[in-house]
């Protein structure tokens, strides 16, 4: 009986023995496994995980110091700067500071020319303003001098009494001779509905339309720019 099963034993461990070897000719015939991959495969079963992670780390350590050592006799091999060379750079530095010191310096003139000349506007503005100002003040003095005259009330109380387009003709001559302000200044005198008779007995609306206005704005402050 034991020999009984030693035969079977052998005949199953030659049928394993030759399925192995059949799987690894076919794998050689289709190029699957050769001499390369029959070595990593051995490598990879002998060698522990361990002992794996080791020799990586020991590879890429190699590497990184041929790396390092590569990258010095690179640099070995780069002439080292001569006087004339470190001369010319700091040269070339220079000249770049001076550029840039000197773009500056003209910005800043520029910029000071702006501010004057845009402080310059504004005084020549306020002065204009100041110089109207004195104007209309003249103005005002000599319309309430007038205004404050008898002959000026006669004068007043006489325009009154006519027709209102009586009363339109002088007026349209004193605005013809370029006495605006005084025909306004008659009217600024009189009553509110005789005004208002004579200014609406004028043809021309733009002319009745100024007077209006005229009467209007009389007496207001002049106002700033």
């Amino acid at each position: 009986m034991i020999r009984g099963l030693w035969t079977i034993v052998s005949v199953l461990a030659v049928a394993n023995l030759l399925a192995i070897g059949g799987f690894a000719g076919w794998l050689v015939a289709t190029d699957r496994l050769n001499a390369e991959r029959f070595r990593e495969i051995r490598q990879t079963l002998v060698e522990t995980a361990q002992a794996e992670q080791t020799r990586l780390e020991q590879e890429a350590r190699q590497a990184e110091l041929e790396a390092q050592q590569a990258e010095e006799e690179r640099r070995a091999l780069i002439p080292p700067l001569t006087a004339a060379d470190r001369l010319r750079n700091n040269a070339i530095a220079e000249e770049v500071d001076r550029q840039r010191l000197e773009r500056l310096s003209r910005e800043v003139r520029d910029l000071r020319r702006t501010i004057d000349r845009e402080r310059q506007q504004l005084d020549e503005r306020v002065a204009e303003f100041e110089e109207e100002k004195a104007v209309f003040e003249r103005m005002r003095s000599q319309i309430r001098e007038i205004e404050g005259q008898d002959q000026f009330k006669k004068a007043v109380t006489h325009l009154q009494s006519q027709r209102p387009d009586t009363a339109r003709d002088i007026l349209q001559a004193l605005i013809d001779q370029g006495e605006v302000d005084q025909a306004v200044a008659y009217l600024n005198a009189m009553g509110d509905r005789q005004a208002a008779k004579i200014i609406g007995a004028f043809e021309d609306p733009a002319v009745a339309a100024d007077l209006l206005e005229r009467l209007r704005t009389r007496g207001t402050e002049t106002r700033a720019p």
